[in-house]
C-alpha cells in the first residue's frame, strides 16, 4: 500500500511517500512484542538507533516498541521523515495510517476516540511525532 503525502506549505511542493510494507511492519511488531523495553533500564542510545526497532517505509522512518512503565505496558510509535529535514514533520494522515498498522486503538492523532492515547508529542530534536498508548492484555497479541 502506498500513499503520497503532500507537504502542507505552499512555498515548496514536496511529496513524501509512505509505502506500507505489511511484512516489515509485522516483523517489527513481533520483535517489539517479544522484546519489550523496560523504561527503567533504557539504553544510552535512543531506541530508534537500534535497527531491530526501526524500519524505513518510503520517505518515513518508523520506530516502534512496547515499553514497560510503572503504570503498565505501552505501545510507542515514533515517525519522522527520512532523511530528516530541519523543521519538517510527518503529516498526521501518514502517522494515522501507521497507527493502524501497529494496532493502536486510536488511529487519528488529531481526534482521539478515547483516553488510551496517554501521550502525544513532537520531538524537535528528531523531527518526529510520537504516540504512546496503554496496552490491554488482549490487544498485545493482535495485529
Amino acid at each position: 500500500m502506498a500513499f503520497l503525502v503532500r507537504n502542507q506549505k505552499k512555498v515548496k511542493k514536496e511529496m513524501n511517500v509512505l509505502i506500507i510494507d505489511k511484512d516489515a511492519c509485522k516483523n517489527l511488531y513481533e520483535h517489539a512484542r517479544k522484546n519489550p523495553v523496560d523504561i527503567k533500564k533504557l539504553p544510552v542510545l535512543p531506541i530508534g538507533d537500534n535497527p531491530l526497532y526501526r524500519i524505513y517505509l518510503g520517505s518515513f522512518r518508523v520506530v516502534f516498541s512496547f515499553e514497560t512503565q510503572p503504570t503498565g505496558l505501552f505501545r510507542h510509535l515514533s515517525v519522522s521523515l527520512f532523511p530528516t529535514k530541519k523543521g519538517k514533520f510527518p503529516a498526521p494522515i501518514a502517522v494515522n495510517e501507521l497507527l493502524k498498522e501497529f494496532s493502536f486503538k486510536n488511529t487519528d492523532i488529531q481526534n482521539p476516540k478515547d483516553k488510551n492515547i496517554v501521550h502525544l508529542w513532537i520531538d524537535d530534536e528528531f523531527q518526529a511525532i510520537n504516540v504512546l498508548e496503554k496496552v490491554n492484555d488482549e490487544s498485545i497479541h493482535k495485529m
